[in-house]
């Protein structure tokens, strides 16, 4: 059902947005990994998170600077 929704979303949003969302659903994945299962994950684990972090950044940038001319 989860699936059936974000495709149905992905219509009636931009393809910077929707990439926003994908990016953030491992970051939520690790939180949660960490607050309820109690991981302890490695330092590449962390490297790996900042990466999404800072592609999601980047497209967060992308979209606030609004369509290039």
């Amino acid at each position: 059902l989860a699936y059936l929704l974000f495709s149905s979303a992905l219509r009636h949003i931009s393809g910077a947005t929707g990439v926003t969302l994908a990016l953030a659903e491992p970051v939520t994945a690790f939180a949660l990994a960490i607050a309820v299962v109690g991981e302890r994950p490695s330092a590449m684990a962390f490297a790996g998170l900042g990466g999404v972090l800072a592609g999601l950044l980047i497209v967060v940038a992308a979209e606030l600077r609004g369509p290039r001319s």
